[in-house]
């Protein structure tokens, strides 16, 4: 939508209120389905397209993200940092609801962010179980480590069965997103092409193509920046800073560097890599990250060969 022609309404989501900046003039609502009825009536006497703007600040905006989109309402979802570093930039050194709508406002006008599709539905009902299946794991990690901490035979026991459990759960949510990826001939062929690559396991696979879908569309450098794979200069001057990974996604960094410890050592594509650069005295950690950025950027090549064949 063109700038120029298009209204944007800032939305800053707490989880009882909705702050909306009307042109100027500010609205309250209660971040509920009669809220979000309330403002689209508001917007459809807009004459100009309307554009709604929220912080992606998880579940309490979801309500309203389903709203505008079951509407057709074009609505966008803008990084909290980039938010905040705008509003430091502006000199907006003081944060209220209110003031946090105007500055989501004024930097949907400068920098017009892209709206949702209705993919977004989707993405986020496995986004869900993929959360839930990461807590799920992490639960089971802490349980067994906290064996070490119990010597009574039956307590251990207990933590055993535990365990198994556990287990149980993570097989079946496993499966679940598996189930949902099955009913999407891309995310199957993503998944497929992903796992020809010696290192990208079931695991992977499900996490890169749950929490990270843009890959495949990305150049090579901005998809290393989106996973936080791609080195930072710190230079100033004659000074010349260490460059050093920053930002990006979490979820999908982590996989790909669980991933490149195995691509190490056993693809041949990155095994030689990772030796020259232990050769070269790039410490394990180091070395492995080069690795999975090299192995993200191999990936992303593949699935652009994917968007191309769909």
């Amino acid at each position: 939508m063109n700038e120029t022609t298009t209204t944007h309404i800032g939305v800053d989501v707490s989880k009882e209120h909705l702050d909306c900046d009307l042109n100027g003039k500010p609205l309250r609502l209660p971040n509920t389905p009669a809220g979000a009825s309330t403002l689209l009536r508001k917007l459809a006497d807009h004459a100009a397209p309307v554009q709604v703007n929220l912080e992606a600040t998880g579940c309490y905006t979801r309500p309203l993200v389903r709203a505008c989109l079951a509407a057709g309402v074009p609505v966008a979802l803008i990084n909290p940092r980039h938010i905040r570093s705008y509003a430091r930039a502006a000199g907006q050194l003081a944060k209220t609801d209110e003031i946090d709508a105007r500055i989501i406002t004024a930097y949907a006008r400068h920098f017009n962010p892209p709206c949702l599709g209705g993919e977004w539905l989707e993405r986020d009902r496995l986004a869900q179980y993929h959360r839930r299946l990461e807590v799920l794991i992490k639960t089971r990690a802490s349980r067994k480590t906290s064996m070490d901490h119990y010597e009574d035979a039956w307590l251990r026991g207990e933590i055993r069965r535990e365990i198994a459990a556990l287990d149980k759960r993570i097989e079946t949510i496993a499966k679940a997103i598996d189930s949902i990826i099955d009913n999407d001939p891309v995310l199957v062929e993503k998944r497929r092409l992903m796992e020809r690559t010696t290192g990208v396991g079931p695991a992977t696979s499900r996490t890169l193509a749950v929490t990270f879908p843009e890959l495949g569309t990305l150049n090579r450098g901005q998809a290393a920046a989106l996973a936080g794979l791609a080195p930072m200069n710190r230079d100033s001057g004659a000074g010349r800073g260490k460059r050093c990974i920053q930002a990006g996604r979490a979820k999908p960094r982590k996989a790909l560097y669980m991933a490149a410890l195995t691509a190490a050592y056993r693809n041949p594509m990155f095994s030689a890599y990772f030796k020259r650069l232990r050769e070269g005295g790039k410490p394990v950690k180091v070395a492995l990250t080069a690795v999975a950025r090299k192995l993200l950027i191999h990936l992303n090549t593949e699935l652009k060969s994917c968007h191309q064949i769909t």
